[in-house]
């Protein structure tokens, strides 16, 4: 098939992972009205980001134009056709593994920002494991594309809110829990905002400065508070005490500290009152 196209440049991967395995990604410009017609034992992703075609599968035929994704599933026939008069310029990645077919369940064609196809020709240069970044970015994807309904959201972000309470202490970041919990970082962004008022790097500082108060309370330095909660440091953890709690976390172990001093010496008193 390779006169079907004017250019035609492959990245070729071949890795050897279990869930979602990268074989290859290309970047092709059609000639008009070229035509690929296969049956694949592998899943492919394409991104159209420039010029029309026609995508026929599953006996429907579908117009596919600049900034749409279109997904042709492991074992499926397809076949597509660039326009005659405006040809396709695609990005396209193949894959299999054992949760390819987990890509069946999104739709066959829609719109989409070109920034992960983006990021995977980037990777063409890259000196290193190809295979697992491809394979991160093409994880995104399906984490951003998988439609979810309102209950499973809902399971997500109470686990999500759950492991940082029971993990505030570690170097967490938004993007290390998306990648965790197989969402896309922007998406999961914007629907904890939404469903807590408070975005998710704000949640883990509130996590982490009231676990820190607690610490204080219970006589731990700042410096002790600050690193047992996962800050890098006793001045950053000040700087946000402060801008949180209106106060430096030394005035907190003074206030706890003047707090017991009262309570004690109101027993004093209690005490000498009822000898007298």
């Amino acid at each position: 098939m390779k006169d079907q196209y004017i250019k035609k440049n492959v990245t070729v991967i071949l890795g050897k992972l279990k869930d979602i395995n990268p074989i290859y990604f290309e970047d092709c410009i059609f000639k008009p009205g070229g035509v690929f017609s296969a049956k694949r034992n592998h899943t492919t992703i394409s991104y159209c980001y420039e010029g029309t075609g026609t995508l026929d599968i599953y006996g429907k035929s579908y117009e596919v134009h600049a900034g749409q994704v279109f997904i042709i599933p492991q074992g499926v026939m397809s076949s597509c056709r660039a326009s005659i008069d405006d040809p396709w310029k695609r990005i396209t990645v193949g894959f299999d593994g054992e949760r390819c077919r987990d890509f069946n369940v999104i739709p066959t064609v829609f719109d989409y920002p070109s920034d992960l196809f983006d990021e995977i020709l980037m990777t063409a240069n890259f000196d290193g494991r190809m295979d697992i970044i491809v394979a991160s970015i093409i994880m995104r994807m399906y984490s951003a594309w998988m439609p979810h309904d309102s209950n499973q959201t809902d399971n997500d972000l109470e686990g999500i809110k759950l492991y940082i309470e029971n993990n505030f202490m570690l170097p967490l970041s938004v993007e290390n829990i998306a990648g965790k919990f197989h969402m896309n970082r922007t998406y999961l962004s914007r629907i904890f905002k939404k469903a807590y008022g408070k975005s998710l790097k704000e949640y883990i500082t509130y996590i982490r400065l009231k676990e820190a108060r607690s610490l204080l309370n219970q006589g731990k330095n700042v410096t002790e508070a600050a690193l047992l909660c996962g800050f890098n440091s006793s001045t950053h953890f000040s700087f946000m005490f402060k801008k949180y709690y209106n106060c430096p976390p030394e005035n907190q172990k003074l206030s706890k500290l003047s707090k017991e001093i009262g309570t004690l010496e109101y027993i004093s008193t209690q005490d000498e009152q009822e000898q007298s």
